[in-house]
């Protein structure tokens, strides 16, 4: 079905085309991707078998109630029922590794990192924070023409963005205002399986484009955070105390092309449900990101 809300579109949409998920299903090209009920009630969605690291739509509003309430992002139930509501009317991506995310922004770009970084590595037995990034305002804002907006919007995320046929890509050639950046880190917070995945073969590790850091174990130059997973293991492949392994974020040239990492894309970004005035206003400390250059 078409989508009845308003929302920006700047790349490729929702499924175009009559899948075999849907062929399955005896569903048509203006059907949406969920399985309902008699009463209309969004039940599993159609995906392929890859899919089930990805948390359900249901789940990740589920899992946001929740971290609203633990981590007081000041949200009211109504704006999180009108996010969850615009699921009537959005689809799953019918594409390799693309798939639908509900990302938090927060009234900062640094709370909103803190807060999916957060999140995503407690999903994880262990986490490693590498290259001495920090997420203040002198150390990490956005690229160049990605604005930063306080709210709940669902996005399509292209995980495998820029690498399919390349062997490799770099920041530097792939950067621009449809770089993904907090929602990438969303995925991992909601869909712990797809970064335990990335120690595979089918599914990269990512660049997070739509991010500039500065380091100061780098000589205070400007770096690209890349996410990626590593095995708890030592020489032999045996587990070992020394490498605990899990979730890792890090910080490489943005020109550098050392391994195949993607660099995702976002396709699709719905209507923002924007905090209901008062809880979410700039507090005392907090600041606007820096006007550094891109």
């Amino acid at each position: 079905m078409p989508l009845s809300m308003n929302v920006e579109i700047i790349g490729t949409a929702a499924v175009s085309m009559n899948s075999p998920a849907k062929q399955a299903m005896n569903m048509q090209d203006d059907d949406d991707i969920f399985v309902r009920d008699e009463a209309g009630a969004a039940l599993e969605p159609a995906r392929p078998l890859l899919y089930d690291m990805f948390a359900h739509p249901e789940t990740q509003v589920n899992n946001v109630r929740a971290w609203n309430s633990g981590r007081s992002w000041g949200f009211t139930e109504a704006d999180i029922d009108e996010v969850a509501a615009q699921l009537e009317h959005i689809s799953w991506p019918d594409k390799y590794l693309t798939i639908l995310v509900l990302v938090v922004y927060l009234e900062t770009v640094q709370r909103t990192f803190d807060e999916h970084w957060a999140k995503a590595k407690k999903a994880q037995p262990s986490s490693l924070l590498l290259g001495g990034i920090k997420s203040d305002a002198k150390h990490l804002w956005l690229a160049k023409g990605i604005n930063h907006e306080p709210g709940l919007r669902w996005e399509i995320i292209d995980l495998n963005g820029y690498l399919a046929g390349k062997k490799h890509v770099s920041p530097v050639e792939v950067r621009g205002s449809n770089s993904a950046h907090a929602g990438v880190l969303a995925v991992a917070a909601h869909s712990p399986l797809w970064v335990q995945a990335m120690a595979g073969k089918n599914v990269p590790p990512v660049w997070i484009p739509g991010y500039h850091v500065r380091t100061a174990s780098f000589g205070g130059s400007t770096r690209t955070m890349h996410l990626d997973w590593r095995p708890p293991t030592g020489l032999g492949g045996k587990e070992s105390p020394l490498n605990p392994g899990g979730i890792t974020l890090a910080a490489s040239f943005s020109d550098a092309r050392t391994r195949p990492w993607a660099g995702p894309i976002v396709t699709w970004a719905g209507q923002i449900v924007k905090p209901t005035p008062g809880p979410l206003g700039l507090g005392a400390g907090s600041l606007d990101p820096l006007a550094l250059s891109a």
